[in-house]
């Protein structure tokens, strides 16, 4: 009968079927093998079953956290019941038996109900205890990283190993923070943020992610460069559908850095850019920039006084009617100075493209034809463009 109910287990569950444990049949046999000796000795007695007389399983939940869900955990022992159903009925091939079976119906429910019951509170608390246990040495390993804290790596391989991080591997941190305080008090709301940027990564093994009071803090093996755009992608899908729920995130992501040792310096140049962000929240991704896109989101007052005022004017005002002056400008840039490629890009004449070039110049004194004046008038409409107003930080 044991036998037959471990068959069941296996064949009837995915979870058990395709684990790679070599010793989980043996240790399943031996669960079931206890379960069933434990109803016959009620049988015996004729005593209901308690708690107290199933803490074997206590043991057996604590290996199965991790390895099956807690639906697939009671869904062996609703099998084991089945299996003793059937075993039961095939024996009861005469009046006697049968009405001797009858009578085991009421004590068979009773021992599964308190049975299962008694599995999915000991499982549930075993994988409460073990989330605690992970979290504290994720934090733990986490807060050393930071803190170059000599010897972090070696003391945290084990948890650094089981989140997919080598010593000597490629890495990225991914930093994200709620622009509403008032999201602070939801720790749900920010726990569901977390999973969902940890599952945009899309990696083999679940990244090392740890929450910093309103602080979301993911550290990652870095993808490879064909796939960054990719994760881009979905980390923005992510930013965009937290929005749409209320919960607007800025959400950074660092550079590559080689090796783990180097987390506490992609964590700062992450944090650094993500706090640009807090104002109206959003992604910028630095594996995705350019140099020249780093340098101009660092829109500080400093960099906008360092704009000539007749060009802060001239964007101003460009914008403020529409922004066709400006737009020209950048398809120009886009069109490496080939005004007419730019004016194909824009569907315009190309003289049309050379008169809006022309009133850019007249009202800057800005040269189209000088690098050096195009570079001020692109980096000017950016920030310009961006400028917050009078009294922002």
């Amino acid at each position: 009968m044991v036998d037959a109910a471990v068959k069941a287990i296996f064949a009837d569950l995915p979870a058990y079927r395709g684990n790679p444990d070599p010793a989980l049949r043996e240790d399943v046999t031996h669960h079931v093998g206890e379960h069933y000796r434990r109803i016959l000795d009620s049988f015996g007695r004729e005593q209901p079953i308690s708690r107290d007389d199933l803490d074997l399983t206590r043991r057996h939940a604590a290996q199965r956290v991790g390895q099956v869900t807690v639906a697939d955990f009671i869904g062996a022992f609703h099998i084991g019941q089945r299996v003793l159903w059937n075993e039961t009925h095939a024996v009861a091939d005469d009046e006697p038996s049968r009405l001797a079976a009858l009578r085991l119906v009421e004590p068979i429910t009773r021992y599964f109900e308190v049975a299962t019951t008694h599995a999915a509170e000991v499982y549930l608390e075993a994988q409460l205890l073990l989330a605690a246990t992970g979290e504290r040495r994720r934090r733990d390993a986490l807060e050393d990283l930071l803190t170059r804290a000599l010897g972090a790596v070696q003391r945290h391989d084990d948890t650094l190993h089981a989140v997919g991080l080598g010593a000597r591997g490629d890495c990225i941190v991914v930093t994200a923070m709620p622009i509403d305080t008032q999201v602070d008090d939801d720790e749900h709301a920010i726990r569901g943020a977390a999973a969902a940027l940890s599952r945009a990564l899309k990696l083999r093994l679940a990244p090392l992610v740890v929450l910093r009071h309103r602080e979301i803090v993911i550290v990652a093996p870095a993808p490879s460069p064909e796939d960054v755009g990719e994760v881009v992608e979905r980390l923005r899908g992510v930013q965009q559908r937290q929005a749409a729920d209320g919960i607007v995130l800025a959400v950074a992501m660092s550079t590559v850095h080689h090796g783990v040792a180097r987390t506490a310096d992609a964590y700062e140049e992450a944090a650094a850019t993500r706090d640009l962000l807090l104002v109206e929240g959003g992604l910028a991704a630095l594996p995705a920039m350019s140099a020249f896109d780093y340098l101009t989101i660092r829109n500080d007052p400093t960099a906008r006084r360092l704009v000539p005022e007749a060009v802060a004017r001239f964007v101003r005002e460009d914008l403020a009617g529409g922004g066709t002056s400006v737009a020209t400008l950048r398809a120009y840039v886009a069109a490496n100075l080939n005004v007419k490629q730019a004016a194909a890009d824009l569907h315009v004449h190309v003289n049309t493209a050379h008169y809006r070039l022309g009133r850019i110049a007249e009202r800057t004194g800005a040269d189209p034809r000088r690098i050096d004046d195009v570079i001020e008038l692109v980096i000017a409409s950016r920030l310009v463009a961006d400028d917050p107003g009078p009294g922002a930080l």
